[in-house]
């Protein structure tokens, strides 16, 4: 996963767990996301306020390449479950079709 701090453009790789990112006192914009292949995948941007002291910000990858990321100052919840049951579901009743036409055509 990586992440861009605005107006600095601070550019950072951020792994699971714990980090920590030391910034002045100031307001930024993160933007964070998720690298596939070539593409930015999983994008979520969050406004933060460090002038106040240290903030806790949360990212949570999608389940797919096709939702958007989520971020926050709690845990988030990995987004795009929905759109990861309907790919297996198609994975799985597509085969079953075939195989049922098939067999209902002999």
């Amino acid at each position: 996963m990586m992440a861009e701090i605005a107006p600095l453009g601070l550019r950072i790789r951020v792994e699971h767990g714990l980090g920590s990112i030391t910034l002045p006192p100031g307001h930024y914009t993160i933007h964070f996301w998720s690298q596939y292949v070539l593409w930015r995948v999983g994008k979520a941007s969050l406004n933060f306020d460090t002038t106040r002291g240290p903030v806790w910000l949360y990212y949570a990858a999608p389940h797919t390449i096709y939702s958007a990321g989520a971020a926050g100052f709690e845990p988030q919840q990995r987004p795009g479950r929905s759109g990861l049951y309907v790919i297996f579901g198609l994975a799985l009743l597509v085969p079953l079709l075939v195989v049922l036409i098939a067999l209902l055509t002999r």
